[in-house]
């Protein structure tokens, strides 16, 4: 690959103070954050205890001693002004630490060096590893996972069975409370991880996060490696997005959220087609099988695989991964009830651009923030279709990831009814890859204010309607004054 005018600059003043000045501001972020990570995993098992009783009563709690010791009427963050304080100051010094790295690579771009690409990756693997040791706080699903694997390894059907008091032992979280929404192979994982634990929490808790560490790990690696042949510039901000970004870490490797092992399937994916390699094909199957969100993208990469002349060698795979994908459905599927509560979750409607409207619902009336809401979404739907068309036109590796991206806006804030901050780990890894997109852009806007909403939800639902216009309304200012900070274009050319 030629190197730009900036990386030749770059590259020149490899041993410029500038570099080193930047590596010390770089440090210096690094530390903020780290020190703020480490706070909010000290307070994690408090700050968890009280969000426990606002979903489980105390008599509930007496299924997990554990739980009603946190929840207990001596921690102080059961008083709902303390909790929003206690987690909202690691996170605002996390995002702050965040910005100002931002600022800072745009600030010195022409002191970039790939030491400075390995410490911004660095300082992203610290974080990871802390945060391991954090309870999940604001979202049980972490458990979920843990109960339904219970119930796979006693062979108990968790597609077709609520969970059972024995699954739930010692796990905030209720017996007869649902059945699992997660892909087959999910089941699996959680089943075997399960019964290695035999039952027991605190290596249940280990194995899980490991595993869920491990994938997280190997998403940051594989950004890396795709990375690899653009500018410093794009190195350095994609390295910041995904590794940096509260949302990425704190819902990964500190909430538990099993999206990153999705999020790392897809990142192979994508990095078997810059490789043009249509292994691809057996990445995105086995993403699907862990999360179903993943299926659309089969699509795009079966036109990546006729536009490149491999369409035989992609539809010889393609029956392989599918005859693994149908063995990996039979271990669980009886009958369409299969996919029940999936058609539930469906049903569930907050947080979507759509929704923005509803506050203003008392002024303009029903009829014409209905009218408001469709157009939103055949607007993004619309936007998809664009960056679809593109790809087809232009064929090339950066449109196609712009194309992958856009489906799952697509999917993710139309498709999905509902919109979880965990959730946009689907789309900020993808945003780390092309930072000067303005779609990577808006998702970025995104992710940087969500978590915050999250905070106010979780404390107060009835302020719904008005924090959803506020996250969208960020994201566009995002999408207006953060463009400064993002690379221009012509650093994303892949020759």
């Amino acid at each position: 690959m030629r190197e730009t005018s900036i990386e030749q600059a770059s590259l020149a003043a490899g041993a410029d103070p500038s570099t080193k000045v930047l590596l010390r501001r770089l440090n210096a972020f690094g530390a903020v954050s780290l020190a703020a990570i480490v706070t909010l995993t000290l307070l994690s098992p408090f700050l968890a205890g009280a969000i426990y009783l606002r979903w489980m009563s105390a008599s509930e709690m007496a299924n997990c001693d554990w739980c009603g010791r946190l929840a207990s009427e001596t921690n102080p963050f059961r008083a709902p002004q303390w909790f929003g304080i206690a987690y909202a100051i690691p996170l605002l010094l996390c995002t702050t630490a965040f910005l100002a790295l931002l600022v800072q690579l745009r600030a010195r771009r022409t002191a970039l060096t790939t030491h400075v690409v390995a410490r911004i990756h660095g300082w992203s693997c610290l974080f990871a590893v802390v945060s391991l040791f954090a309870i999940p706080i604001m979202a049980p699903d972490f458990w979920f996972s843990v109960a339904w694997g219970r119930m796979v390894a006693h062979q108990l059907n968790p597609y077709y069975s609520d969970l059972t008091r024995e699954a739930v032992q010692g796990l905030p979280v209720l017996p007869a409370t649902g059945r699992m929404t997660y892909g087959p192979l999910w089941a699996l994982v959680s089943g075997g991880l399960a019964a290695l634990a035999q039952g027991t929490i605190w290596i249940e808790f280990l194995l899980f996060k490991l595993l869920l560490g491990a994938a997280w790990l190997g998403s940051l690696w594989q950004l890396r490696a795709i990375l690899t042949d653009r500018s410093l510039w794009v190195q350095s901000v994609g390295a910041a997005i995904l590794g940096w970004l509260p949302a990425g870490f704190l819902q990964t490797a500190a909430e538990g959220h099993n999206d990153v092992v999705m999020i790392f399937l897809l990142l192979c994916a994508i990095r078997a087609i810059q490789r043009s390699a249509v292994t691809s094909i057996w990445f995105l199957l086995a993403a699907m099988t862990v999360k179903y969100v993943t299926a659309p993208l089969l699509l795009l990469d079966f036109l990546h695989a006729a536009f490149r002349g491999r369409l035989r060698t992609y539809l010889i795979r393609a029956a392989i991964g599918t005859a693994a994908v149908a063995f990996i459905f039979a271990w669980f599927f009886r009958s369409p009830a299969f996919f029940d509560p999936l058609t539930t979750m469906r049903g569930w409607r907050f947080m979507e651009p759509s929704s923005v409207f509803l506050g203003l619902q008392p002024f303009l009336g029903r009829n014409l923030v209905r009218v408001a809401s469709l157009t939103t979404r055949v607007g993004l739907v619309l936007l998809g279709a664009f960056y679809l068309v593109r790809y087809m036109r232009r064929k090339e590796f950066t449109s196609l990831v712009e194309a992958i991206l856009a489906a799952l806006v697509v999917i993710l804030f139309t498709g999905v009814g509902h919109v979880w901050t965990w959730y946009l780990l689907w789309v900020v890894g993808l945003a780390a890859i092309v930072p000067s997109s303005a779609l990577a852009g808006w998702v970025l806007g995104v992710g940087l204010i969500f978590p915050f909403a999250q905070i106010i939800l979780r404390l107060d639902q009835s302020v719904y309607e008005w924090v959803t216009p506020a996250v969208y309304g960020f994201s566009l200012v995002w999408l207006w004054a953060g463009t400064a900070l993002m690379p221009p274009p012509e650093q994303e050319i892949i020759q």
